[in-house]
């Protein structure tokens, strides 16, 4: 898992970063940002639908000889990618994991068939297997999705994978929710607060001035539903006479 230091993460999280340009995708459900722990969501937020639904995949095979072993884990993969390739509904990705002090970020970097060998292979979980990790995701149809259907298209793609000698495919955990382009909900956020600060300021009337602090926060979220998400960023705002 790689490190990097605070300011590396906060850039990311600020939407800056340009190491995290070509991806730009967190998964909400699984980055740990604890600055965010003691935040209460202002009444000025966005509600939507996760971008993506994601699962963390395995491959793993126990077959004797090493070599063999890696073989069967990489065949399996490139079915599993010729799969995706053919399916609409699935993308495979990259899981990145970004340790600081206080945070962990997880994003899903673009799935690339040279990373099969070099970057995914690695050691089983047990002594004398052979595994390797990949995240497997779905679009969220904002209108249609519901936990449970975007669940059975992952589970559908797993099962239909053809694995190569004595290589398993299993998902690791529960399916996760991940978010693309976090920086794109500023703008809107921005305008609904300008709205509600006119309004705020309609009912005091011209003799008092509404002040606003916390705009150079990033854009945050909260997990609110199966597949719902809330979005804000920390302001505060105070009513005073001029």
């Amino acid at each position: 898992m790689l490190k990097v230091w605070s300011l590396a993460a906060a850039a990311f999280l600020a939407g800056v970063s340009a190491s995290f340009a070509q991806s730009n995708e967190i998964i909400v459900t699984g980055s740990r940002i604890a600055n965010y722990e003691a935040d209460i969501v202002p009444v000025i937020h966005l509600e939507r639908k996760a971008d993506f639904m994601v699962v963390e995949a395995t491959v793993e095979s126990d077959s004797r000889d090493a070599n063999l072993r890696s073989d069967e884990v990489l065949k399996t993969l490139e079915a599993m990618a010729t799969r995706a390739d053919r399916d609409a509904r699935i993308e495979l990705g990259i899981l990145r994991s970004y340790e600081t002090a206080d945070d962990e970020i997880e994003i899903v970097a673009p799935f690339d068939r040279s990373a099969l060998k070099a970057d995914l292979l690695a050691a089983g979980r047990r002594a004398d297997t052979s595994s390797a990790s990949i995240i497997v995701k779905t679009p969220i149809d904002a209108t249609q999705d519901t936990f449970e259907t975007a669940k059975s298209r992952i589970d559908a793609f797993l099962k239909g994978v053809p694995v190569a000698g004595r290589a398993l495919v299993a998902d690791d955990d529960e399916p996760g929710l991940s978010i693309v382009d976090l920086g794109q909900y500023r703008e809107p956020l921005l305008k609904l607060l300008a709205e509600d600060n006119a309004a705020i300021k309609a009912v005091f009337g011209d003799d008092y001035v509404v002040s606003v602090s916390g705009l150079e926060q990033p854009v945050r979220w909260r997990v609110t539903g199966p597949l719902d998400l809330t979005l804000y960023f920390p302001y505060k705002s105070a009513v005073s006479p001029k």
